[in-house]
């Protein structure tokens, strides 16, 4: 008679791509709640000391999971020479899209924000003010509504919720705050 094992087990080698990819998918299905290492590696096919090998623990395998979305945000290039304003737009649009769909993993990522931030993508923020001429205080004045605008919306969820056409409405609703904030940004904070 065999021996059977209650761990799956499969050939070959576990990769960041699948783990990601894998740890995404439970996060859709079933909500952060739902994403267990055990599942995962269930899922992958693999021992949960595999998984373990390469992710150490669930709050790792999420900032893993953040950092990945984070890397799908467009960011213009340093030598963008249209107007700040048109960049950072332009950035805050390409996050709403990412996180679209994720408000359980925005709102994770809020409340681990030292963890998972995306340093790069406020570093790049703040080098297209500094460019404009906005000073370090300007820059932190304007960026903050910014964050609080966005994060807002991505927690909500309301960026996708089934609906095309209402979807499409709160999106529109959603680009025409955006402008206004960043009116009232270039109004009172730009020198």
């Amino acid at each position: 008679m065999p021996i059977t094992s209650a761990e799956p087990t499969r050939a070959g080698t576990l990769s960041e791509g699948e783990i990601l990819a894998a740890a995404l998918e439970l996060i859709e299905q079933d909500g952060i709640d739902g994403l267990t290492m055990r599942r995962l590696s269930s899922n992958l096919g693999v021992a949960l000391g595999a998984t373990y090998h390469h992710v150490k623990s669930k709050h790792a395998l999420l900032v893993l999971v953040a950092r990945s979305r984070f890397a799908q945000v467009e960011i213009p290039a340093l030598d963008d020479p249209r107007d700040w304003s048109v960049q950072v737009r332009e950035v805050l649009l390409s996050l709403t899209n990412v996180f679209t769909g994720q408000a359980e993993l925005a709102a994770w990522v809020l409340a681990n924000f030292a963890d998972a931030a995306p340093s790069e993508i406020m570093i790049r923020m703040r080098g297209m003010l500094a460019n404009a001429g906005f000073d370090a205080d300007a820059t932190e004045a304007a960026l903050y509504p910014l964050f609080f605008y966005v994060a807002g919306t991505l927690v909500s969820g309301f960026t996708d919720l089934g609906d095309e056409r209402l979807t499409s409405e709160l999106r529109d609703n959603f680009e025409q705050g955006l402008d206004i904030i960043l009116s009232g940004i270039r109004a009172e904070l730009q020198p």
